[in-house]
């Protein structure tokens, strides 16, 4: 049998509609996508917005203009600057930062699409003076499909604090309070060759994000407690590991990030309630006397002791009425809340590691 029976051979004009066929079902869909993913987005129209950072006590003080108004889908792309001094800019729930500093007359560009309506804040993240906290604005995004949509903040916190009744303005010392930083590590370690029983379990009916550290020493020291038979440094570790059992390392770590960019300026690295804002609120008169209260020192074991964690929540979403504090509700997610909590205990408790 000749192979020409096996293998027919194709005329060129077959193999000319073959070529166009092949490329109807190949070539087309590519440019299309080519098309909707390349040229399309270098073609369409980019928005461009002036955004002009200034202090917060000056005449035109924060940024200019503080509300920017766009569409969903809208490719934008944001020029900024400072009229005075070194700042910074973030829209958190954007995902978007600058790489560098705003230096005063210098513009860094920014361009985002937002695909979902819906109110964005944005703010500097460098300390410039008392009033800091005023460098604040709003991107709203809108849905010609959804009119009220553009008022409403993405992500907000979706705890409850109110309704836990709370009272986050009162003083919260701690009835019971550790001499040093307890250890998280040591009290797993002495939990572990204690009980063969998580600590949770003696815990089953409390939420501990109600509870301070005191109230779970309280616990642990009953006499039906099997813990009483520990010393009080032992019982107060063992409260440390209880705690860190309420976050991971990664929670942590998204605390110190969010710590660092946004608290420190007032609270100090350290969490000592020595950052610059703490010295410029000091020594700057206030109308209400609530606006002179010193900085919170998160290392002082007396106040930590006395504290919930949805009171560091309440004052986090409401911010410190009458006092220095900003709000963080419309800036921060739900985790990222909790997350800085997590990192705010570790200033008070000792969260290392276990020894290998």
């Amino acid at each position: 049998m000749s192979e020409d029976l096996i293998y027919p051979r194709h005329s060129a004009a077959e193999r000319i509609a073959l070529a166009f066929v092949l490329l109807a079902l190949v070539g087309i869909p590519l440019l299309a996508l080519g098309y909707q993913f390349l040229l399309r987005p270098a073609l369409a129209p980019v928005r461009v917005i002036e955004l002009v950072g200034r202090l917060p006590t000056s005449e035109q003080g924060g940024w200019t203009p503080e509300t920017i108004t766009v569409q969903k889908g809208e490719h934008v792309r944001l020029r900024l600057t400072s009229a005075d001094v070194v700042h910074g800019f973030t829209i958190p729930k954007l995902g978007i930062e600058t790489d560098k500093w705003l230096e005063p007359g210098k513009v860094q560009e920014i361009d985002f699409v937002a695909e979902q309506a819906g109110r964005y804040e944005f703010l500097c993240t460098v300390w410039c003076e008392a009033g800091h906290w005023r460098m604040r604005g709003a991107i709203e995004v809108i849905d010609p499909n959804d009119p009220i949509a553009s008022a409403r903040d993405i992500s907000p916190p979706a705890t409850d604090w109110v309704a836990t009744g709370i009272d986050i303005d009162a003083e919260h010392p701690g009835e019971f309070v550790p001499f040093v930083p307890p250890s998280a590590a040591h009290g797993e370690t002495i939990w572990t060759e204690f009980s063969d029983e998580s600590i949770l379990d003696h815990f089953p009916d409390a939420d501990l994000r109600l509870l301070s550290p005191s109230d779970a020493f309280a616990r642990l020291s009953q006499p039906a407690s099997p813990a009483t038979s520990l010393s009080d440094v032992e019982r107060w570790d063992v409260v440390a590991h209880l705690w860190a059992q309420q976050s991971t390392l990664q929670m942590r770590e998204l605390g110190e990030r969010l710590y660092e960019r946004d608290c420190t300026g007032c609270h100090g690295l350290s969490g000592q309630g020595d950052g610059p804002g703490a010295a410029a609120i000091e020594h700057t008169e206030h109308e209400y006397d609530d606006m002179s209260r010193p900085v919170t020192d998160f290392t002082d074991l007396t106040a930590q002791a006395g504290a919930s964690d949805m009171l560091y929540y309440g004052k986090l979403v409401r911010g410190g009425m009458g006092t220095s504090m900003p709000y963080w509700g419309t800036i921060y997610t739900e985790d990222e809340l909790w997350a800085l909590i997590a990192y705010l205990r570790g200033l008070g408790f000792d969260f290392g590691q276990p020894d290998e």
